[in-house]
């Protein structure tokens, strides 16, 4: 996704989360959001997103999100660029805080992933947008390379009519200097 405009919204404001010590929710995206959501991430089309979610204290001020995004939606084959449907259930986690750091803020900083490690919270402003969690979520679910269970790659050749098909021994870059190696091993 780029810089424009978020398609599914859902801001949580910190004020209306804290009165209530946290949320529930459950939210659907319209039409309208369907299509936007396929616009944003290049698919055909979105036949429903759907994410729920429980936004609740943790420690003395960070908020935990814990949720699940659904979806289905259509792709195209990678190999023959005919529709292929496809469903997402992921679940996500993301913990935010007003100490949290933004890894993005400076763009010369060096971003250290250990996969081990719990990820850092996140920064926590006047609130969160869960739908722009939710999608965060989708995107990370979505299968880059979708094929049609049908789909083969044809076999092509590119050797001009009448020419030898070169075999595997003669393609290995080292096979002469392993024959000559061989002949000077067994001179005779």
């Amino acid at each position: 996704m780029s810089d424009a405009p978020v398609p599914f919204r859902r801001f949580l404001s910190l004020r209306e989360m804290a009165a209530q010590k946290g949320v529930k929710l459950s939210e659907t995206a319209d039409e309208a959001e369907r299509a936007a959501i396929a616009a944003a991430f290049g698919l055909p089309g979105v036949a429903s997103f759907e994410t729920s979610f429980a936004f609740r204290p943790e420690g003395a001020d960070a908020w935990r999100l814990d949720g699940e995004v659904r979806a289905r939606f259509t792709q195209e084959c990678v190999v023959t660029l005919q529709p292929v449907g496809a469903k997402v259930a992921e679940s996500f986690t993301r913990v935010f805080s007003p100490d949290g750091v933004d890894p993005f803020a400076d763009p010369s900083a060096s971003i250290d992933f250990d996969l081990e490690e719990e990820d850092p919270a996140e920064p926590l402003g006047d609130g969160v947008d869960v739908g722009a969690v939710a999608l965060e979520a989708l995107a990370l679910a979505i299968d880059p390379y979708p094929r049609a269970p049908d789909a083969a790659f044809a076999s092509v050749s590119a050797r001009p009519e009448g020419a030898e098909e070169i075999s595997e021994e003669k393609v290995k870059p080292f096979a002469g200097l392993a024959a000559l190696k061989k002949a000077m091993d067994n001179p005779g």
